[in-house]
């Protein structure tokens, strides 16, 4: 499928939409502060960057407050957080400040190419599973194979793309864009394609520059437990929190405790993008390498995608612990929404997506000395979200694993994006009966990791294997793990 994007005036309204939540989508007019083109070429030959953005939002519907209020234990021990809830927000929206490629040179010399640039940011913004681009790109229009335009009669929309008879996709009867693909089977598209001009050139690094503050809106609920401060303020047991405009955790004037956001209607609201509080109030700039590079060859086509996992990314401390905030340096005397994962949850690669899966996870977890066996008298639960991405071949490459609260036994968490050399796809190795051994990493003594990860079960059925955790103290943590496919 192919749209793309021309520099035009900016569109209002422009929205691409997924049924499963999982969305990709190119956006690549090189926009500057006052809103025209910036060129991204320069002298000599030059070929096309279609760079895509992809998000996994298990909440499709955008309705948090009815939304996966929690699923059958695993352990015999409960998973009970003791100061935060977390879960997929309603919508959440970024302001974009700029993107820039790095590369080298046929002459070895290092080069900056500004793909993207605004002094005061656009915004992205996802609602469920819908992502409405219309303040940060110009106008879509369908391209055929040849790179000519079809014209659209009366009343049509290229909302699904053309397909590879130069045809328009027609939507589904419920608004969704499906296409069968080679095996027979009707497929979510997930890649409405644009293109943007740019040096030839091979490139091994995209830097992002984001706001430091987003807007987030939606309902979180956990079953805390009576440690610490929760029984004292209240908070013990099934307990539901609902953003709110006027307790954002950027207004570090006030002080809400937890009963403030009970029983209440969700409403957007503001919080910081960076995970170190003293950093907070400043833009937050991150570095993603291209592991084996991203080569833009001379008349020919090129993909890159950044994926945004936002599953985990809406958070709440509930002050159940006065010893530590969600962070070293947060704040312990208020109640308030966060997140401190957003950086942890974006990832970029050279190529598309195949496939997008997720699981909601359920660990019965031990600590102590491993050994060989994955099982002890007295175990303990903690829940999470992981997430795999898949290239066309159906073969994982990309795993993020979130805990719904990481400020409490932090078992399993991390990815396999690596600072040097961006995603490592060797955590991820096939076994002889077709399936996975998924590692992550979160401090680089131990790799978590989920052995014989099993990708053949359909959307809501789960399965149980062995897993290796992180450290506790000195302690390995390792055991048995339920996982449930939501996406």
């Amino acid at each position: 499928m192919r749209m793309r994007v021309r520099p035009a005036s900016l569109s209002k309204g422009l929205t691409i939409f997924s049924a499963t939540g999982i969305i990709l989508l190119t956006a690549l007019s090189a926009v500057s502060a006052c809103g025209k083109k910036k060129s991204s070429v320069s002298s000599g030959p030059t070929g096309q960057l279609a760079l895509n953005f992809a998000t996994v939002n298990s909440n499709a519907d955008g309705n948090s407050s009815s939304f996966n209020l929690g699923d059958t234990e695993f352990a015999p021990t409960a998973a009970l957080p003791q100061s935060i809830a977390s879960g997929a927000p309603d919508s959440f929206e970024v302001n974009l400040l700029s993107m820039d490629l790095r590369g080298k040179a046929d002459n070895g010399n290092e080069t900056n190419v500004n793909i993207f640039k605004s002094d005061s940011g656009k915004p992205i913004k996802i609602t469920g599973s819908e992502i409405d681009l219309s303040q940060l790109f110009t106008t879509y229009e369908c391209y055929k194979k040849d790179g000519s335009p079809l014209i659209l009669a009366a009343g049509e929309t290229c909302k699904c793309g053309v397909g590879p008879d130069d045809k328009l996709i027609a939507p589904q009867s419920d608004g969704s864009c499906k296409q069968t693909n080679a095996q027979g089977d009707l497929v979510e598209i997930t890649e409405p394609a644009g293109i943007l001009d740019i040096s030839a050139l091979k490139y091994t690094e995209l830097r992002v520059t984001f706001a430091p503050k987003a807007k987030i809106k939606g309902c979180v609920s956990a079953t805390f437990s009576s440690l610490g401060n929760n029984v004292a303020n209240g908070s013990v047991g099934l307990q539901t929190y609902c953003t709110q405009t006027e307790k954002a955790s950027t207004n570090e004037s006030i002080t809400p405790v937890h009963a403030d956001f009970k029983n209440v209607t969700a409403q957007e609201t503001e919080l910081f993008l960076n995970k170190s509080w003293g950093s907070r109030a400043s833009n937050l700039q991150l570095s993603f390498p291209i592991k084996d590079g991203l080569t833009i060859t001379a008349g020919q086509k090129s993909n890159l995608t950044m994926v945004i996992d936002v599953n985990r990314m809406l958070r709440f401390y509930n002050m159940g612990r006065s010893d530590s905030g969600p962070n070293p340096g947060f704040p312990t005397n208020r109640a308030y929404f966060f997140t401190t994962v957003f950086e942890d949850s974006l990832f970029v690669f050279a190529g598309k997506a195949g496939s997008i899966r997720g699981y909601s996870w359920q660990t019965d977890t031990c600590s102590g000395s491993f050994s060989s066996a994955y099982t002890c008298a007295s175990p303990s639960s903690v829940d999470g979200w992981l997430t795999l991405i898949l290239d066309s071949s159906g073969t994982p490459f990309v795993a993020s694993a979130m805990p719904n609260d990481d400020n409490n036994l932090t078992t399993l968490k991390g990815g396999n994006r690596k600072a040097q050399i961006g995603i490592d796809s060797s955590m991820i190795s096939k076994n002889t009966d077709g399936t996975y051994n998924v590692a992550v990493s979160l401090n680089g003594e131990v790799d978590p990791t989920i052995y014989k990860f099993d990708l053949s079960g359909a959307l809501n059925s789960s399965f149980e294997t062995d897993y290796r955790g992180t450290k506790n103290g000195s302690e390995d943590t390792f055991g048995r793990i339920k996982l449930t496919r939501g996406l």
